[in-house]
């Protein structure tokens, strides 16, 4: 029995006198804007933003769409633990790399790619196109056309926000790289 509390005493004592090890954690964030303009590379269905059109019902009214809209998404948050700032900017800026090139390309498919849009969303309600009547189809094909001319426009490059490392404190042997997975 006193073997055993002085094991316990000596590991706790261990414990709380390891050297703690100096490292900073450096984070940053990707994101990419896209830019809708109704004058998209393809035509509209629609009558032109802006301007008046008929409602079902007869009477006028005015569209609220804006002529041209500037949209902000946040692509990935990034974080990794360092010995040092120099190490974890250096580290960053490597992954950063990679994530910016990521996010123009997943702006370019999701927002420069009408065609893609479109056939990803007929491949996916396939099933359900076969068994509507034709008017129906109809409908869903207009319906589905405009809301992938809606998140079509232009992207512009993508950013990152400036690196930012903090000091973080551990205890010596504690020291794991933390990277965030991509947001979406």
């Amino acid at each position: 029995m006193a073997g055993r509390s002085f094991s316990i005493l000596l590991l706790t004592a261990l414990l709380f006198a390891a050297p703690l090890a100096a490292q900073v954690e450096c984070s940053s964030q990707v994101s990419y804007r896209w830019e809708y303009t109704p004058e998209s590379s393809v035509p509209a269905l629609e009558p032109p933003r802006g301007k008046k059109m008929k409602a079902q019902k007869g009477s006028e009214q005015e569209s609220q769409v804006p002529e041209k809209s500037t949209f902000e998404v946040l692509h990935v948050t990034r974080r990794v633990r360092a010995a040092s700032e120099e190490e974890g900017i250096q580290r960053m800026r490597s992954l950063l790399d990679r994530d910016i090139s990521m996010a123009g390309r997943v702006c370019r498919e999701k927002h420069e790619n009408l065609a893609l849009c479109i056939s990803s969303k007929f491949v996916a309600m396939g099933s359900a196109l076969r068994q509507l009547s034709f008017r129906a189809r109809k409908e869903l094909e207009e319906s589905i056309s405009a809301d992938c001319k809606a998140v079509t426009g232009r992207c512009m490059p993508p950013e990152a926000t400036k690196v930012e490392c903090t000091p973080v404190v551990l205890p010596q042997g504690g020291a794991d790289d933390a990277e965030a997975a991509p947001s979406e």
